[in-house]
C-alpha cells in the first residue's frame, strides 16, 4: 500500500525543492498554530486531553492534510528507554541532595546545557569549551 504522501526525509526534500511548500504547508502550519485562539474552549479542552497520536489520526488529518503526515511520523516515533535513563541520570547529577533548592526551570536549563555541550565538543573538537577559560 503506497501513500500519496512520502514520509521522512523524502517529504522534507520534496517540500524544500518544490512550490508545494509555498502553497500548502505554511497555511496548514499557520492554522494549527492559530488553533488555540480560534477553537472553542470546549473543543480545545478536548484536544488537550488527547494524546498527540489520537489527535492527528482522529482530527488533524481532516483539518491539516499536508501537516498531518509529518506530525503523525513525529509523534509515532518510539521513545528510547536508554535516552530516558540518560536524562534521569543527568537530572540526578544536577539536582542532588546538596543542590535541592534549584527551581525546576533552572534544572531544566542546566540539563539542556549539559546534554548539548557534548554536541559542541564533538563538532568543534573542544574548541568552544577551551575558549571559555573555565577555571
Amino acid at each position: 500500500m503506497t501513500s500519496k504522501y512520502p514520509h521522512g526525509y523524502e517529504r522534507a526534500e520534496i517540500l524544500s525543492n518544490s512550490k508545494e511548500k509555498d502553497n500548502k504547508v505554511p497555511p496548514d502550519l499557520e492554522a494549527y498554530v492559530a488553533m488555540e485562539s480560534t477553537s472553542t474552549s470546549k473543543m480545545f479542552d478536548i484536544y488537550i486531553e488527547m494524546s498527540g497520536r489520537e489527535y492527528w489520526y482522529g482530527h488533524g488529518r481532516k483539518r491539516f492534510p499536508f501537516l498531518a503526515p509529518i506530525a503523525i511520523r513525529v509523534v509515532s516515533a518510539p521513545t528510547s528507554s536508554a535516552a530516558a535513563e540518560r536524562v534521569w541520570s543527568i537530572y540526578s547529577f544536577i539536582w542532588s541532595k546538596r543542590r535541592n533548592r534549584l527551581s525546576a526551570t533552572t534544572v531544566e536549563k542546566l540539563t539542556f546545557n549539559f546534554c548539548n555541550s557534548s554536541l559542541l565538543d564533538d563538532r568543534n573538537g573542544h574548541k568552544d569549551l577551551k575558549a571559555l577559560k573555565i577555571p
